[in-house]
């Protein structure tokens, strides 16, 4: 983890190195569709004004939804993938920070650790740690109005009280496949929908009541999640299948970091960590069916993360390169 206060100076001077190099920024510019001349791009319209172009290097945060749906209309291949939902836990640091250090916690020379958790369940179902935030912060994360979805993120220092990370439960395909290339989108917004509450309040529990299928009454810890929480039986919100592999994973993480369970709570819902589409591609990076589009990063279907999103983006970088060498 950089910190999220690092990144923010990281992206400005990134911006900065641009325009220097004679890149324009058009902040507040929404692609609203193609300008096609056959299957090839020869232009953009926008909301504030059109340019023409022969490629587009499509980098949309995997929320887009609205991006695709125009994308789809105007000829882009676009299917389902398996995504994952889940929640965010949250522990003591100082647990996390024992378990991984056991006989040299609270050596001064010591960041805040973090840890890395998978476990393999009997209904074939993944469950993993994801994003997991040392001395972190659960932040809402929500896109649309009446839904909630929830995030992590640490400060460079990793001060705060508590470690937060995603908890995550594999949806193939077959849980919300009903023939449309967007289902996944319809399939997070009802979820998100369930676990809106006015204010952006947070379902949340004891995951030693969750184990148990009774809601809390009181936190074991308090949440860094900004807003009010709201108890709730977190069963409500998923399938019989993610709830028994949920339960099922929580039980193997506790048996590799002790008081895993008994010191930890549950703030949901987690549900964009991933894309639910793939905008296919052939072996130049283009889109397979539109000549200069470049699908790339995490809303394009092709990574999962900022690191992953990076090593995606200098691959199209150098498949553009190469069409201009052609």
């Amino acid at each position: 983890h950089l910190g999220t206060d690092v990144l923010q100076t990281i992206v400005k001077k990134i911006r900065e190195k641009i325009i220097r190099l004679g890149g324009e920024i058009y902040f507040d510019t929404k692609l609203e569709s193609l300008y096609l001349n056959g299957n090839q791009i020869v232009g953009i319209h926008t909301n504030k004004q059109d340019f023409s172009t022969d490629s587009v290097i499509l980098c949309t945060g995997h929320s887009a939804s609205d991006t695709y749906e125009t994308l789809l209309a105007q000829g882009v291949e676009i299917t389902q993938k398996d995504f994952a939902i889940g929640v965010r836990v949250e522990h003591p640091q100082t647990l996390i920070d024992q378990s991984t250090y056991g006989k040299h916690y609270g050596h001064p020379a010591l960041k805040a650790s973090s840890y890395q958790l998978t476990a393999k369940t009997s209904v074939n179902r993944g469950v993993y740690s994801f994003c997991m935030c040392p001395g972190g912060v659960v932040i809402p994360a929500s896109t649309e109005q009446n839904c909630l979805a929830v995030n992590g993120m640490s400060y460079s220092m990793r001060a705060g009280k508590n470690a937060n990370s995603a908890i995550l439960v594999q949806i193939p395909r077959s849980d919300f496949d009903q023939g449309y290339p967007l289902d996944g989108f319809q399939f997070q917004k009802k979820l998100e929908q369930l676990g809106y509450h006015e204010g952006f309040a947070a379902p949340a529990q004891n995951i030693k009541d969750y184990l148990k299928q009774t809601p809390s009454d009181k936190l074991v810890i308090q949440t860094s999640y900004p807003r009010n929480t709201i108890m709730k039986d977190m069963h409500a919100f998923f399938s019989d299948e993610v709830n028994q592999a949920m339960e099922e994973g929580m039980k193997q993480f506790d048996k590799k970091i002790h008081g895993w369970i008994e010191n930890g709570i549950m703030v949901g819902l987690e549900t964009r960590s991933s894309s639910p589409i793939k905008i296919l591609r052939n072996d130049n990076g283009c889109s397979s069916t539109i000549q200069g589009l470049y699908p790339c990063g995490e809303g394009a279907g092709y990574a999962g993360g900022i690191v992953s999103s990076a090593v995606d983006g200098i691959k199209q970088a150098e498949n553009y390169i190469a069409h201009l060498n052609r």
